[in-house]
């Protein structure tokens, strides 16, 4: 049929393909005539399929990883089953919802307007019912599941809270018998540890002498090292004295004047607090003095020392730490890449104790695993909201909103919008049914064929008045005038047309 305010068509992108052909299930090359507007319809409502699609998507992607996956890691199967199934959704949307939906929008307008009957009788409309109760059911139960789930991940710390306190009452006479061994394990890596540290430090200390003889030859000797110790240790207290007697001063001197702060009195003069403090410098005085005289004397024996280390003796003690220093020096670094991997595994130990006494947990022979399926979860969510009441509200809502979302493009499709593409859709298959209709009658009762040589019979037609007979005579006149006249020849019967005669015969031939 011709459409009303049909336009010449327009180019259409292969996006708005897509999203007419495939999500919004309409005809492109009849809406492409019509104006801009009822494209537009027809593209917003699958913008809101393809918004429900990338819903569905992200849904069952999330559901998908909670049941199947391992924490912290995704998978791109479950990913492309989020896809299939939210396709799926999509496609029944399209054919059974969208393509419906224009004509079952269009005959209501067209009855609206007059024409009835165009619907298709109660038998169609329970269909198209059936298909939108169906999937009414189906975003019912994808709602419910969706929001239990979305629960479960919301609450997914306290729901795994209280299922691994319900594992560790289960399992608590056990932890003991695992926990046991890898504690000796960690105790025996970190005794190792403290083993090789001490050879690393002998062998740090001799290579430090080594080079130190290659150098100065004296300084291997055993007295010259004390020796030097023991300078070192009266030079250190020398220095401390130093600072002391530096310290004290300071406060006697400010104690004379009268200063205030840092335990001094504020009184000036030579009070009690300044004759102690006068007393306290010259103690520290003669301490370090005889400090002072014993550091001279360990020097003087130091240089005795390194004197009589001179000659044949020192040449051969420098070439003996030449020979050793690179045999300790490989030993040295050996050690210390020992050292470091008993470091590393006494780290690994540590770090994963955890672990380890969960993994030995579970090889014992009375050990009950955790139960955290999605029963157990569904299980210890009812608990949980059981405990607290106002999270039934937030289910009733998470349900809600869910159902809202799922049922958006069916919300779409039912809020009536006129269409002018759904008339004319509508509209056409109609007058198409229609047509095709007339044509099959048409084939299956042809009109007769009449013969091109029978006379074509006449119809007189009634006189005006009922008392003249047809041949234009009155009643009143000689009935017996002209009886010698013959009667008109009977009109000759049409040829019976080509083919078998009918079952049936016409009303007109009997």
């Amino acid at each position: 049929m011709d459409m009303p305010h049909a336009q010449s068509p327009r180019k259409t992108g292969p996006i708005k393909k897509l999203l007419i052909k495939w999500v919004a299930g309409a005809d492109e090359q009849i809406l492409n005539k019509f104006p801009v507007g009822e494209e537009d319809i027809v593209i917003t409502g699958a913008l809101i399929n393809c918004g429900l699609w990338g819903y569905q998507v992200t849904i069952f992607s999330f559901i998908g990883h909670r049941l199947f996956a391992e924490p912290g890691r995704i998978h791109f199967e479950i990913i492309a089953m989020a896809l299939g199934l939210a396709t799926f959704v999509l496609l029944f949307d399209a054919y059974a919802i969208n393509r419906a939906g224009f004509y079952q929008l269009g005959a209501f307008e067209l009855a609206r307007a007059g024409l009835t009957g165009i619907s298709g009788g109660w038998l169609s409309r329970l269909k198209n019912w059936f298909f939108y109760i169906t999937r009414l059911v189906l975003s019912a139960g994808l709602a419910q599941a969706t929001a239990l789930v979305m629960l479960v991940l919301f609450l997914a710390r306290d729901i795994d809270t209280r299922i691994l306190q319900s594992n560790r009452n289960n399992n608590a006479h056990l932890v003991i018998a695992a926990t046991k061994p890898v504690e000796d394990e960690i105790a025996r890596a970190a005794d190792a540890v403290t083993d090789q540290k001490a050879r690393v430090s002998a062998l740090t200390a001799h290579v430090t002498r080594l080079q130190a003889g290659e150098v100065d030859p004296a300084a291997a000797d055993p007295q010259v090292q004390q020796a030097q110790q023991e300078v070192a240790d009266l030079a250190a207290r020398k220095n401390k004295l130093d600072e002391e007697l530096a310290a004290r001063e300071l406060f006697r001197n400010k104690e004379l004047g009268g200063v205030v702060g840092d335990g001094n009195s504020g009184r000036a003069g030579h009070g009690p607090r300044h004759r102690a403090a006068m007393a306290q410098v010259e103690d520290t005085r003669a301490h370090l003095s005889e400090t002072t005289h014993a550091l001279d004397m360990a020097r003087t024996r130091l240089d005795t020392l390194r004197k009589q280390q001179q000659g044949i003796a020192l040449e051969t003690a420098r070439q003996q730490a030449h020979d050793q220093l690179p045999v300790f020096e490989a030993r040295l670094r050996e050690e210390s890449e020992q050292l470091a991997n008993l470091n590393v595994r006494l780290a690994q130990l540590s770090n994963g104790r955890g672990e380890a006494i969960r993994a030995s947990l579970e090889k014992l022979p009375d050990y009950v695993p955790p139960d955290n399926g999605l029963l157990a979860q569904i299980r210890t969510l009812d608990e949980i909201v059981r405990a607290n009441p106002r999270l039934a509200a937030v289910v009733a809502i998470l349900e809600l909103v869910g159902f809202g979302f799922e049922l958006a493009a069916i919300f779409a499709k039912m809020c009536f919008i006129p269409s002018l593409y759904a008339r004319t859709v509508t509209a056409d298959a109609y007058v198409s049914a229609v047509r095709m209709v007339d044509a099959i009658v048409k084939e299956l009762n042809p009109e007769p064929e009449e013969a091109e040589d029978a006379p074509e019979v006449v119809m007189t037609e009634p006189p005006a008045n009922d008392n003249w007979p047809p041949n234009s005579r009155a009643v009143g006149q000689n009935p017996l005038d002209g009886i010698d006249i013959p009667p008109p020849p009977p009109p000759s019967s049409p040829k019976r047309p080509r083919g078998r005669p009918r079952k049936t015969p016409r009303p007109t031939e009997h």
